[in-house]
């Protein structure tokens, strides 16, 4: 059973965000695993750090497509990617730097902010198009 399972509630109707969101997901599935598998250090700092790669990139494509939409709440949309990130660099960093590993604390802090993010910041983004008559589905 994976520790995150893909729905469609999770779906915003918008491709190539529900793509990354499903990738985000697989990721964090990735973590879980390998800290149930006892995964040596190594190979974990790898996975984190592919979700931290791939978690920027996801913001960046959505930030620029809000631009582009002008969407009001941009400004506090981009300070929460912003806070998430620093969070998740953070918490490599002192992966790195510490023996301590990752935990399912962590793991659960992680599940809980993506999504929240998807079904409530990202739901309001979606929410604005429709109210604009612009479909997203």
């Amino acid at each position: 059973m994976a520790f995150i399972e893909w729905s469609d509630k999770l779906m915003l109707g918008i491709a190539p965000f529900d793509e990354h969101h499903k990738h985000l997901v697989d990721l964090l599935n990735q973590v879980y695993d390998d800290i149930s598998n006892g995964v040596d250090r190594e190979n974990m700092a790898i996975v984190f750090k592919e979700l931290i790669d791939y978690t920027v990139y996801h913001f960046g494509a959505e930030e620029a497509w809000l631009q582009s939409i002008n969407y009001p709440a941009i400004s506090q949309h981009v300070q929460e990617h912003a806070t998430f990130t620093k969070q998740i660099i953070d918490i490599h960093e002192e992966f790195l730097v510490t023996r301590n590993s990752f935990s399912f604390d962590l793991l659960n802090l992680l599940q809980d902010w993506l999504l929240q993010h998807i079904l409530k910041t990202d739901a309001e983004y979606v929410e604005y198009m429709a109210t604009r008559g612009t479909a997203t589905r």
